[in-house]
């Protein structure tokens, strides 16, 4: 496999982040409707970082956009991490392993560190086990960053130089013109009898 630069695996964590947390939003909507709650339940309980206790009163609009944006930067930042820090290989079973781990121990700082010091209600608040099982999904999301970095890589490879010379020859052994046709010839019998004017 190429040689993936620094920038581009964490493009790759990055891009993969974002659809992983697009994915885990539509989980979390989900399970919000099968509980009978509205659909933007979870975005304005994710907010409470930003509205404290008023966000449990406020309906869908700024709150819900606020926790849905703080969604797409936490689980982004989370893939672009990945992208950094894993080892580079593109087997399939080995980067399955380290996503759902990656996923899972990201998932412990949320509740234990990030959440408990800047919005302590939330890590009691979030259901289990469909905020576990939500963070699993997200691991395995992470199993295309390899690929999809070397997939980067190789788009962005300079194509083999062709010498100048080469190209000369190819230009003029290719033809600016189509050659003329030839033209008929008539057969003898076809031309008109030559006749020689009388003079007056």
């Amino acid at each position: 496999m190429p040689t993936v630069p620094l920038k581009l695996r964490a493009l790759a964590g990055l891009e993969t982040g974002v659809i992983g947390a697009l994915l885990l939003l539509g989980w979390f909507t989900l399970d919000a409707i099968y509980q009978g709650q509205h659909w933007y339940a979870f975005p304005n309980l994710w907010s409470t970082l930003f509205y404290g206790q008023d966000a449990f009163r406020m309906r869908a609009g700024w709150a819900s956009a606020a926790g849905i944006a703080l969604h797409f930067c936490i689980l982004g930042f989370a893939g672009l991490a990945f992208g950094i820090v894993w080892r580079w290989t593109n087997r399939f079973y080995m980067t399955l392993l380290a996503g759902i781990t990656w996923s899972m121990l990201w998932y412990w700082w949320l509740n234990f560190g990030f959440w408990k010091t800047f919005a302590p209600l939330l890590p009691r608040l979030m259901p289990q086990p469909a905020t576990g099982l939500a963070f699993f999904l997200f691991g395995v999301c992470l199993v295309r960053v390899p690929l999809r970095g070397e997939r980067f890589a190789r788009s962005l490879e300079p194509s083999p130089p062709v010498l100048l010379k080469e190209r000369l020859e190819e230009v003029q052994e290719e033809p600016v013109f189509p050659p003329p046709l030839p033209l008929p010839v008539p057969a003898e019998e076809d031309l008109p009898p030559q006749t020689i004017p009388e003079k007056p």
